[in-house]
């Protein structure tokens, strides 16, 4: 019986152990991803927000596939996200401070989603931000 307990208790402090590596390195890998990660997902949830605003003020319907599309979004986005720091971790490992895929995926992503609330905020109030948010960004400007 005491063979067993000692057993058990090694057991569970191996376990113990190798949790603490494993939560340690994702840890690791996703803390540098949090503001991106962060700031998407409001993006998404504001896009979602306006979005319906939009939809009332042209009296159109809301319907499942829109909320179906923001899961989606949330979804894809987030994987990009993962990936591009893989990317940078994997590929561009000596770049810790700077993470040039991820902020490029990020980006991209922020710039769709903030085309997107301007002009459903348009739609509603009638203010088109996006010529001055483009202003501010030539470097992308089309």
């Amino acid at each position: 019986m005491k063979t067993e307990k000692n057993f058990m208790r090694k057991f569970l402090t191996q376990f113990t152990g190798q949790i603490d590596i494993f939560v340690g390195f994702v840890s690791g890998f996703i803390v540098p991803m949090q503001g991106f990660l962060i700031f998407t997902i409001a993006l998404v949830f504001t896009d979602m927000f306006t979005g319906i605003r939009a939809a009332k003020k042209r009296n159109e319907s809301i319907t499942s596939r829109g909320f179906y599309r923001t899961v989606e979004k949330l979804t894809l986005y987030v994987s990009l996200i993962f990936l591009a720091h893989g990317f940078d971790f994997v590929f561009l490992p000596g770049l810790t401070d700077y993470s040039p895929v991820t902020y490029a995926a990020s980006f991209a992503i922020a710039r769709t989603e903030m085309k997107s609330n301007a002009e459903n905020i348009k739609a509603v109030t009638g203010t088109d931000a996006w010529p001055e948010i483009l202003e501010k960004i030539k470097i992308f400007k089309k």
